[in-house]
């Protein structure tokens, strides 16, 4: 679990992956990339624009296009390049998405997507002293934190009640 809507507001699904960009977990904070085209945040000039609503994952070269492994069927995990939802809006989500700055996470602090290049990249952080994503070269805040995790729980990687600012 990494992406659970419990108020969403906008859906699109008429976004495509960037086939460019590899895989990426639900939850992510995507920026449009080119044409109709996100991609996960990873560095500081990707202007955030909403959070990917399932994984994407890579498909295998060594069988035919579109095919899954049984352990795959009735999954919501998409390929890479496939349509996507990308939830933006006013909404509140449940994510497992974020990393904590400090010892925990406190309720009404603003989250930022990590911008650099690591593989926390896309994730929430509750500090723009690091490097975020920015929109006109300031720090976007993408999501307020509507409950407080404490370093334990963060830890666990216990879900995290987020109103979308995007």
């Amino acid at each position: 679990m990494s992406f659970i809507p419990r108020h969403p507001t906008i859906q699109e699904s008429q976004l495509q992956h960037d086939p460019n960009s590899g895989v990426a977990a639900a939850g992510s904070v995507v920026y449009l990339s080119g044409d109709g085209q996100v991609a996960r945040v990873t560095q500081s000039g990707h202007a955030p624009m909403g959070f990917l609503g399932s994984d994407v994952v890579a498909e295998n070269a060594n069988v035919p296009k579109g095919y899954q492994w049984p352990g795959q069927m009735g999954s919501s995990a998409q390929f890479v390049g496939d349509p996507v939802m990308v939830a933006y809006g006013d909404g509140s989500y449940d994510t497992t998405q974020y990393k904590a700055s400090g010892s925990g996470i406190s309720a009404g602090v603003l989250l930022y997507a990590v911008a650099d290049g690591s593989d926390d990249s896309g994730k929430l952080v509750d500090s723009n002293a690091g490097t975020v994503a920015l929109e006109g070269g300031v720090a976007k805040p993408c999501a307020r934190s509507l409950t407080e995790l404490s370093a334990d729980e963060v830890t666990a990687g216990k879900a995290l009640l987020i109103k979308s600012l995007l």
